[in-house]
């Protein structure tokens, strides 16, 4: 788990440099925003596998249980990526 948390770190930061580089100010942060989004929604993705994995090996009720708060948290990230897409969308559409 520290080990994705600390790789979606430095994806982050490579990612908000190179957004940083010959864009303009409101792109860069649109992308930015873009890039926390999916660092975000890919922790909670780790997050679900982890939970998944735990109620395998656990077997019976809990691996049903596991496997329902898995689909939810799998949810929840695919909203974290299109509510930061919209805003960042959003953004852009303001500079227009």
């Amino acid at each position: 788990m520290k080990r994705i948390i600390t790789s979606s770190i430095f994806v982050l930061a490579a990612g908000l440099t190179l957004a940083a580089c010959n864009q303009k100010p409101v792109d860069a942060k649109a992308d930015a925003v873009r890039t926390e989004a999916d660092g975000a929604a890919a922790n909670v993705d780790a997050s679900a596998d982890v939970v998944e994995a735990q109620g395998a090996a656990v077997g019976g009720v809990a691996e049903g249980a596991s496997e329902v708060q898995a689909d939810a948290m799998r949810n929840q990230a695919d909203a974290i990526e299109k509510t930061g897409e919209a805003k960042a969308d959003a953004m852009e559409e303001t500079k227009k």
